[in-house]
């Protein structure tokens, strides 16, 4: 027999009841016509999904009839939630991580940070402790090896601490909680600041380490955090795959792009180089041009991974041009940006 409109609607779910009842009648009183998504019930007693239309059809403005028409959209909908659900998943594990991370970054650098400077102070006691016994001149002690067992112990703290600092950021600029701020930044000015802190280091290295600018600010558009975590991390690699006696220049300026004005920093050095095959990987987290326990150089390889994680969410890009025995050159572009006008 043919159904009636109360028949119909008796074949949705009970919580579906009230909507289709709710657009039949506006599409019977109002000419509105309906488009949704609800459940019905078969005779078998399953719940399926269906999308369900229906278009009055007017004269002398009444509507004499609505034309409906129904599709089964069960599977999609199955999909749509089965996606919402792993989404939902991912996000739970997501900040899981997050304060596992911020945990992990308490209960192991706090300690740490006590090694580290116990380390430095046990180092310099013995060599006042050394001095004192020559100028006593008291043979029979030798304080030598616990002044080199303070040191590596200094330095394998150091290198534990660089490696959680680099998975914290990684993990920050992944997860989007960095809070990067991009305002006018002088990048002049901060190449020269890394130059002078990383002076030392190099010139330990035996590296000759320079910065080059066109003698006026260069302006850009950054993060002063994530520009130093990104020249830092350039600048030290430099350094460390450069041999003694070569060189590394810290260059800044600013150059007409084809979208505009840029500004560009590039850190350019004299080392070993690579093939140029493994720079598709250079920026993988965990990756090195060495790897395996006989890698010639150490480090957690995080480093690149978090410069282009950083330079990227500055709106900026990163590039490398390689040849082995020759040299690695980094040029990261960054937005320009106008110089401030002097506060009041």
């Amino acid at each position: 027999h043919e159904v009636t409109p109360e028949e119909a609607i008796g074949f949705y779910h009970p919580e579906d009841q009230s909507t289709i009842e709710s657009l039949f009648g506006r599409a019977v009183e109002k000419g509105e016509p309906y488009d949704t998504e609800l459940r019905i019930i078969t005779a078998e007693g399953d719940r399926r999904w269906v999308r369900v239309s229906g278009d009055p059809e007017t004269k002398d403005g009444e509507t004499t009839c609505v034309r409906g028409a129904f599709q089964e959209i069960t599977d999609r909908r199955e999909r749509e939630q089965a996606l919402r659900a792993a989404k939902e998943e991912a996000e739970r594990m997501n900040r899981l991580k997050s304060a596992f991370l911020a945990n992990m970054s308490h209960e192991i650098r706090t300690p740490l940070t006590s090694i580290i400077g116990f380390a430095e102070a046990t180092g310099e006691e013995a060599e006042g402790l050394r001095e004192a016994l020559r100028k006593a001149d008291v043979d029979g002690i030798d304080l030598a090896p616990l002044t080199r067992f303070a040191r590596l112990i200094g330095q394998s703290g150091r290198r534990l601490l660089d490696t959680l600092n680099g998975v914290l950021n990684l993990s920050k600029l992944e997860a989007g909680e960095m809070n990067l701020s991009p305002k006018p930044i002088n990048l002049s000015a901060v190449a020269h600041e890394a130059v002078e802190q990383f002076g030392p280091k190099a010139e330990e290295a035996g590296v000759d380490l320079q910065v080059e600018t066109n003698g006026a600010p260069v302006w850009a558009r950054t993060d002063e955090g994530g520009l130093q975590i990104a020249m830092s991390n350039l600048i030290s690699n430099a350094i460390k795959y450069t041999g003694a006696g070569g060189e590394v220049w810290v260059r800044v300026d600013e150059r007409e792009e084809a979208n505009g004005q840029t500004a560009v920093l590039e850190v350019e050095d004299t080392g070993e180089g690579m093939d140029p095959a493994q720079v598709d990987r250079l920026f993988e987290a965990f990756k090195q041009a060495s790897e395996g326990m006989g890698r010639k150089y150490e480090g957690s390889g995080l480093g690149l991974a978090v410069t282009k994680q950083a330079v990227e969410q500055m709106d900026g890009t990163i590039e490398v041009a390689t040849e082995k025995g020759v040299g690695t050159r980094f040029t990261v572009r960054l937005p320009k940006a106008n110089e401030p006008s002097p506060k009041a």
